[in-house]
Order: C-alpha cells, then structure tokens, then sequence
C-alpha cells in the first residue's frame, strides 16, 4: 500500500503519529499497524515538507502544482514497485491511499494514470481518505469549493497533455 498525506503534514505525522509520542500504542499508527499485518507499506513527503523551516526566499516554488505532486507520485510509486521487486516482494501494482488532501492528489494521479496503457500503470485500488468526490444535497454548501477545486486540477492536466 502506497500512503499520501494531506497538506501541512508530512508522511510521519500523517502515518506513523504514534511513533513520535510515548503517551499512545505505536501500533495506533496506520502504518505500523499495516505492516504488523503484513502489508508493505510505502509512501512519500511531498515537496512541501521537505522546505526547511527557515526558508524566507520562496521562490524556487513558484512553479510547484498540483501537476508536480502528480509527477512526484508517479517516480515514487515507480520506485517502490522497482524496490518491491528487486527485493524479492513482486513488482505488482500497488493500492493508493490518499489522506485529506493527499486523497484529492491521488484521485488526480490515478485519473492521469488512465491515460497510459494498463501495463504502465502503477495502481490497481485507489482509497480516498477524509475527501469527497460526491456530495449529497445535504453537503450543499461543500459543492463549490469542491468544483473549485475539480476545476483547477482539470486544467492542470489539460496543460500537462
């Protein structure tokens, strides 16, 4: 299972949260938790979090998209699979869990994904967690924020094309 977190966050609060407290079980996080299961657990930090605190010169990010979280994603997912392979694990597909808005990246990568033929492809499930695709006529207030936001990845992979 290949784990995306959601924004401001990074893999380790995301997934693995309980390992940094000694207050809680690590097996609490759903990382730990999967692998005790024996599920291979993957994933990556996004850009983003890797921007050192410090940081006051932002400009080497002014062309970071939701488009290069998607390219991002694509290598990782290919690195795991190789990895996975080369160790004796299999090169099969992998499930893709995004969190938040890591969720709304992964439904943008696996319909990116479509694009290639089915042996190029990198996910065989797709599991969005804490994000909507549909809302019902309750959620009516949540509807144009999420058209935004359907609308501003549309273009972005109508651009990368």
């Amino acid at each position: 299972m290949f784990l995306v977190h959601g924004a401001q966050v990074d893999f380790r609060t995301s997934f693995l949260g309980s390992t940094l407290s000694t207050q809680v079980p690590q097996e609490q996080s759903i990382g730990v938790f999967l692998a005790q299961r024996d599920i291979d657990v993957w994933g990556l930090d996004m850009r983003s979090t890797l921007v050192p605190v410090d940081t006051v010169n932002f400009s080497f990010m002014q062309n970071w998209s939701y488009a290069t979280d998607i390219h991002d994603l694509s290598v990782s997912l290919a690195i795991a699979r190789s990895v996975r392979g080369l160790s004796g694990s299999g090169f099969g597909k992998m499930i893709l869990l995004g969190w938040s808005n890591g969720g709304t990246i992964a439904y943008a990568y696996v319909n990116h994904e479509t694009r290639f033929p089915k042996g190029l492809r990198h996910v065989k499930g797709l599991i969005p967690v804490d994000i909507a695709l549909k809302y019902s006529p309750a959620d009516q207030p949540l509807r144009p924020d999420a058209c935004k936001r359907a609308a501003g990845l549309q273009g972005l992979l109508e651009a990368e094309q």
